[in-house]
């Protein structure tokens, strides 16, 4: 299902392993490739033929209440895309996590701050449990 709906939403089908290479190249700091999602995003180009308009694919201004969390150092889904999206989010949280990469940390903590914001999800959420990254 994952396969399929990213492949609706964000495949570019320009995105070749060549160019995909380039992007590699220009990220020195990125140890290693992300050998899974690479393999997954090429495997893309033949999955299903549907693919979003791009003039679709553009995220809407909602006010459905939303919690984010992302990790700060995390490169698969890095901080500023909670940003890019807070930007169109009227009802939305942003917690950004200082707890490694992508994965790993306090599960508890956040199954806690998850389901009470599934219980409530208009009031502020207690986040005091998280560790917060912090300029």
């Amino acid at each position: 299902m994952w396969i399929a709906v990213e492949r609706y939403e964000m495949f570019n089908q320009k995105n070749t392993l060549a160019v995909v290479n380039e992007i590699y190249e220009s990220l020195p700091l990125l140890p290693v490739h992300l050998g899974f999602f690479t393999a997954v995003y090429l495997a893309m180009e033949d999955w299903h033929d549907a693919t979003l308009p791009v003039h679709r694919k553009s995220f809407q201004v909602s006010s459905v209440p939303t919690i984010i969390m992302v990790n700060y150092f995390d490169p698969v889904t890095p901080p500023e895309n909670g940003h890019i999206l807070m930007e169109n989010l009227t009802n939305g949280q942003l917690f950004i996590l200082d707890e490694g990469g992508h994965g790993g940390g306090d599960f508890a903590c956040r199954n806690k701050v998850m389901i009470a914001f599934m219980d409530k999800p208009k009031a502020k959420i207690d986040s005091s449990c998280l560790n917060l990254y912090r300029n």
